[in-house]
This record gives structure tokens, C-alpha cells and sequence, in this order.
């Protein structure tokens, strides 16, 4: 990956033609892709751990912890985005403009050089400082308590056609498409700050009031399913965010976009995001639910391939919304 992204910048550089650098983007996609399915596999293991520790198993507690750390990472993501346009001496309020979206080629030439050497060295970078040194740590900290089978049986047709047939299993991955895709059309909020409320400021505190439902829930999530289920959490989150988004189309255009308006956004952001935070934080939980139907009806356990298959569909919905 770290070397994939090095070479598109250097390409980028002396040819100065980005289909150049197709090729060498998908290949450092393949690595990130294969660490994503595996971190999100890992999951099982570290819950695994807990138990084992502890001997108690909360899978609800980990799925919680697991989706308030991708939320805080996309949050961080987006900052890392502001702060890469001002290093290269683009402003806040010109990050939305057409000629920073749109035509790109308008852009004066050391301005392109610029933003695309970050976005191109960027996740080499990250990945080397990052996900090479903490594999290496992880790998020499880490003990196999429990001996794996010498040479695991895998029937891989098996696996596949009992997720095909797995009813639960189907809806999850309709719901990761919707969820994805959810969370992707948030971000057009910014040019709904930007044009509609004239105030691009407001993009960090939409940020915070959509997150920090999720913050303030997850240290009470573990309760709240031992009492009341997942699934009927997650119900609940759903059916509350659609009905105060519902609400919002109705009430904020009637509000002064300028004064009032805003303000109003941002209560039902925060609302929204309340009911969202049931569904965000206990949708993993589920998926452990998924994995242990799965070997109860064909007698076969396959965590990486639920996960790697439910991922796809996240990144599918993410797809599909900016489509």
C-alpha cells in the first residue's frame, strides 16, 4: 500500500496524466481493503479475549466500542480533509465552490500539484507510521491461547450459499447498504451549509451534534440491550430518526435559513442522530448474532467471511450514494 502510493505520486508528478495513475491507486485500495476486512473479523477475537479474562462475554459492549471508534475516525477524517485544503492555501469557504469541486482544472497549476500530492501520499504515509508498527507490536505482544486447527476445513461453497440462505443474514446486509449509503448522503449537508444557510462554519458543529449521541449512548447501550434486545433497539433508533427527519423537511424551511434556520438544523442533527446512535452502535452486535444462526443451521462458523461479505455491502451503499 505504502509503495503503491508513493509511485501514483511520482507519476502524477513526471507525467502529469492521472489516468497514468489508475493502476497503482486500485493496488494500494487492495491492501486497505484486505485490512479492513481483517480488523473487522478481529472483532470476534477480541471479544474472545474478554471472555476469556473476564468470563463474561458482551458482545453488545464491543460492537458499541467498535462503532464509536469508526465514528470518531470519519470525524477525524474530515478534519484531516480541512486541515490538507488549508495546508495547500485553499479556505474553508472555498472548499464548496465549483471551482474546487467541480472544475478542478480552473485551478491554478501549483494548486493541483499540490492537493494531489496529499491525496495521493497521504495513506502511504499513514500507513507506514501507523499500521506497520502497531501489526508488529500486536504480533509480538500477542498469544494463541487457543491452538487453531493445524489445516481448517473450509468449504467456501458452503459458507456462501448458507449466508444466501440466511434470512437474518440478507437483511443485515440490506441494512449496511442503507446505512452506508445514509451516512453518505450526510455529507451533501455541506453544501446545504454553504448555500442554502450561507455559513460554512457550521460544518464542525453538524459533526458534533450527529456524533455526540453516540458519545453520550454507548456507556449506556449494554444496558439498554440486556433489557430491551438489539433488535428492537435498533427498531426503535430507526423508526425515531426517520420521524424526526420527517419533521425537519417540514419545519426548517419555514424558518428564517439565516437566524432561526440553523439553529433548528442542528437540533434536529442532534435528534436525528440520537435515534441513529441505537442503530450505528448495536448493528455489529448483530452481525455476531448472524454468525452464530449461520452455525447453527449448517453446522458452520465463518467470521471472516460474514464480516467480509457485510463490509462490501457498507462500501456497496457508499457507492451507490455517491452515484
Amino acid at each position: 500500500g505504502f509503495g503503491a502510493s508513493i509511485f501514483t505520486t511520482l507519476i502524477g508528478w513526471f507525467t502529469n496524466n492521472l489516468y497514468a495513475c489508475i493502476p497503482f491507486i486500485i493496488i494500494s485500495c487492495i491492501p486497505l481493503g484486505v485490512i479492513n476486512v481483517i480488523s473487522i473479523a478481529m472483532i470476534c477475537d477480541c471479544l474472545d479475549f474478554l471472555e476469556l479474562k473476564t468470563g463474561f462475554r458482551d458482545n453488545a459492549l464491543g460492537a458499541a466500542c467498535q462503532g464509536f471508534i469508526n465514528k470518531i475516525g470519519n470525524a477525524f477524517a474530515t478534519s484531516g480533509i480541512v486541515i490538507m485544503y488549508m495546508i495547500i492555501g485553499l479556505e474553508p469557504s472555498q472548499m464548496l465552490s465549483s471551482t474546487a469541486v467541480v472544475s478542478a482544472l480552473e485551478m491554478p497549476a501549483n494548486l493541483r500539484f499540490a492537493m494531489f500530492t496529499l491525496v495521493s501520499i497521504v495513506p502511504g504515509i499513514s500507513m507506514l507510521l501507523c499500521a506497520i508498527p502497531m501489526f508488529f507490536y500486536g504480533f509480538k505482544n500477542t498469544k494463541e491461547r487457543v491452538a487453531s486447527e493445524e489445516e481448517p476445513q473450509v468449504d467456501v461453497k458452503k459458507t456462501y450459499i448458507g449466508m444466501l440462505k440466511s434470512r437474518p443474514f440478507i437483511m443485515a446486509a440490506l441494512s449496511g447498504i442503507l446505512i452506508s449509503g445514509q451516512l453518505q448522503f450526510g455529507s451533501l449537508n455541506q453544501y446545504l451549509y454553504k448555500n442554502y444557510f450561507e455559513n460554512t462554519g457550521l460544518g464542525a458543529i453538524g459533526t458534533i451534534a450527529n456524533y455526540l449521541p453516540m458519545a453520550i449512548m454507548i456507556f449506556f447501550m449494554p444496558k439498554l440491550v440486556k433489557k430491551f434486545g438489539k433488535k428492537e433497539l435498533c427498531g426503535f433508533g430507526t423508526f425515531f430518526s426517520a420521524l424526526a427527519a420527517i419533521l425537519m423537511y417540514f419545519v426548517v424551511p419555514h424558518c428564517d435559513r439565516l437566524s432561526s434556520g440553523p439553529v433548528v438544523f442542528m437540533l434536529f442533527t442532534f435528534i436525528i442522530g440520537f435515534g441513529y446512535s441505537f442503530v450505528s452502535i448495536t448493528n455489529w452486535a448483530i452481525i455476531t448474532d448472524v454468525i452464530d444462526y449461520q452455525e447453527y443451521k449448517t453446522g458452520i462458523r465463518s467470521e471472516s467471511a460474514v464480516y467480509a461479505v457485510y463490509t462490501f455491502c457498507r462500501n456497496l451503499g457508499q457507492t451507490l450514494a455517491d452515484t
